[in-house]
């Protein structure tokens, strides 16, 4: 919906808050004191009455709580009809929902003219999108290549997780759910190895993603809901004003395992990328000074983060410790959309120092975490998986954590609300003694913050005691 504003005074700053809030795009404003004709608010023109004749508009909302009549005569005198004329003071926030536009407002001090300079940006949610990009990947001359490379390293992996400790065992939790969601693929393995191709150039869309991005169910729900602008605009607005800025382009999914998600702009879009760019761009400012820093993550799922990991600290070595299944699709993920950079597989003979030092990327089972040497990683991270292991799990990995982690630790993890499995919350995690709480608060997205029906996280960073900031 595109707005006109009449009155270009105090009454409209709630207008400009409701539109950032509700989606609907301000025109341009109009307004009966000539000294504000031609001039500017928020970086839009403030016009003699009678110019809104000329403008492509839907509504005209006049913002003034006692000359409404008066101004509303005015209009309909200028040929507008009544039914498109309303009065903002005299409507509710639901009268205005529905608008597909995500809305960032700039604001800059100009120290010259000791004045604000504020202006709001302005992107178009688009439809969703579907489309087969499968064929992207597909037509790769090293796909089948590279698909025998992972399926050598995921059988290995398999193999000597066999006789791994207690604490690496495979937690109750994904077991079952890697048996209940993913047959498709273990019956691929049995059966068929070339299946293993299409399911994974199509990962997104299929099983081989649940419990890290959505699974088959995922997709579905995903192209047949009704609108999602409203959730999409919260989390563009938690996302721009984390970050300071809006740059959608930063956000548009690589065209690996057949994305789906919104158009803005020109780029695809999914709910989840939000979380992931924000994610990437924080541990890359983190560690921005060194040279070429040391990143670890503790289950990285489909390799969302670490893709703008790399997108963001080029010269990073990206260390992925998981779970074979998951650690598969990760693989695949990063090796297409980054086939220049020098990506390490499993092996079972691995020296991590030397390995650290020589690739871009080093993808490994889990099991292989304490095989890092100490203190080799500037940062360390786990998002939304330590609470759903075993606390015999959650000890050791905080263990090696705590023994090879040099400057930061961020994790996100539960705090209540794990519904429907066995969890842990933060709370109960051991003390780090060796680190100092840079930072706790709720988790700034909607589905995992304090307030979510579904699972409330919280967001931690440490720091080592005897290191300074980076």
């Amino acid at each position: 919906m595109k707005y006109v504003v009449f009155g270009a005074g105090a009454c409209s700053v709630r207008i400009e808050y409701q539109s950032i809030q509700l989606g609907f795009k301000i025109l341009c404003y109009i307004d009966n004191d000539q000294s504000k004709w031609y001039k500017k608010r928020l970086g839009l023109e403030i016009l003699p009455p009678q110019e809104v004749l000329e403008k492509n508009y839907d509504r005209i909302l006049i913002a003034s709580e006692k000359h409404h009549e008066k101004m509303t005569e005015q209009l309909v005198a200028l040929g507008i009809k009544r039914e498109n004329i309303l009065i903002f003071s005299h409507l509710k926030r639901e009268d205005l929902q529905g608008g597909r536009c995500l809305n960032y407002r700039h604001d800059n001090f100009e120290a010259k003219t000791q004045t604000l300079d504020s202006w709001i940006e302005t992107f178009e949610l688009g439809d969703v999108i579907s489309d087969d990009y499968s064929h992207v990947t597909m037509e790769t001359k090293s796909h089948y290549s590279l698909i025998s490379d992972l399926l050598k390293a995921y059988e290995l992996a398999k193999e000597n997780a066999k006789d791994v400790s207690a604490p690496y065992q495979t937690g109750q939790n994904w077991e079952q759910f890697l048996k209940n969601t993913r047959p498709e693929f273990y019956r691929s393995l049995k059966e068929n190895k070339s299946n293993l191709a299409p399911l994974l150039a199509n990962f997104f869309r299929n099983d081989l993603s649940t419990g890290i991005f959505g699974g088959k169910h995922g997709f579905d729900d995903y192209v047949k809901h009704p609108d999602m602008s409203a959730g999409f605009r919260s989390l563009f607005n938690i996302w721009a004003y984390s970050l300071g800025e809006a740059p959608i382009k930063e956000l548009d999914s690589p065209k690996v395992g057949n994305p789906y998600g919104h158009l803005i702009e020109d780029s695809l879009v999914h709910p989840n990328n939000f979380l992931n760019h924000y994610r990437g761009r924080y541990i890359s400012q983190l560690v921005g000074e060194l040279a070429r820093p040391v990143i670890a993550e503790i289950g990285a799922g489909y390799g969302g983060l670490a893709y703008y990991l790399k997108k963001f600290s080029q010269s990073c070595c990206y260390v992925n410790f998981d779970l074979p299944e998951n650690l598969l699709i990760s693989s695949y993920y990063l090796s297409i959309i980054y086939p220049e950079l020098k990506t390490h597989y499993y092996t079972g003979e691995e020296d991590l120092r030397d390995l650290i030092a020589e690739f871009d990327i080093v993808l490994l089972p889990h099991f292989c975490l304490p095989q890092l040497p100490d203190l080799s990683i500037d940062c360390f991270i786990n998002t939304i998986s330590l609470s759903e292991m075993s606390f015999e799990t959650i000890n050791e990995y905080l263990k090696q954590i705590q023994r090879t982690t040099k400057s930061y630790f961020y994790h996100e993890n539960l705090i209540n609300n794990g519904q429907a499995y066995t969890y842990y919350p933060i709370d109960c995690f051991p003390e780090l003694k060796d680190f100092q709480l840079l930072a706790r608060q709720p988790s700034r997205w909607p589905f995992f913050s304090a307030a979510s029906h579904e699972h409330c996280h919280v967001e931690q960073l440490f720091l080592r005691k005897n290191a300074s900031a980076i």
